[in-house]
């Protein structure tokens, strides 16, 4: 899409590093280096994405223009425990006592943990910078130039 495009070029533009491409939805985690080259191999999807097909969808419903920018933290390189997620509640905050006792258990998840941990820090400061560089250049400009809305 144009707005797509018009986001790419900027981000770009600041340096960035910016991949483009499909993303597929899954509603289960996909952490084995094996399921996600199968998955890449089957979709050609850039990435596995499990919130945003809902607002894409509620977007179209609405005719809205909507894309998404990802940070990734678990890059198809690296295995991510399932153990990580049995640690977390539904909101995707984490249970600390069920992360004590895990890593009491498995103390070799630890150095796992820790490369997660950097890869997500590393992952929140690239949407940030991103979303910097939208204010910036005016994020209302990026749907200005692209889609004329007028109040009804």
């Amino acid at each position: 899409s144009a707005i797509a495009d018009h986001l790419f070029t900027r981000l770009v533009s600041e340096g960035m590093r910016v991949h483009r491409g499909a993303i597929v939805t899954s509603r289960k985690p996909v952490l084995t280096k094996i399921s996600k080259a199968t998955l890449f191999f089957k979709t050609g999807a850039r990435a596995v994405d499990m919130e945003s097909a809902a607002v894409a969808l509620v977007a179209d419903d609405g005719k809205l223009p909507f894309f998404v920018i990802r940070a990734i933290c678990d890059t198809s390189s690296r295995n991510a425990p399932l153990k990580f997620f049995d640690m977390l509640n539904p909101d995707g905050s984490l249970r600390w006592l069920d992360l004590i006792a895990t890593v009491l258990h498995t103390p070799t998840l630890i150095l796992s943990l820790l490369r997660m941990g950097k890869s997500f820090h590393s992952a929140i400061a690239a949407l940030r910078t991103s979303w910097r560089v939208q204010m910036k250049h005016g994020f209302s400009s990026l749907f200005d130039t692209h889609y004329k809305c007028s109040p009804k």
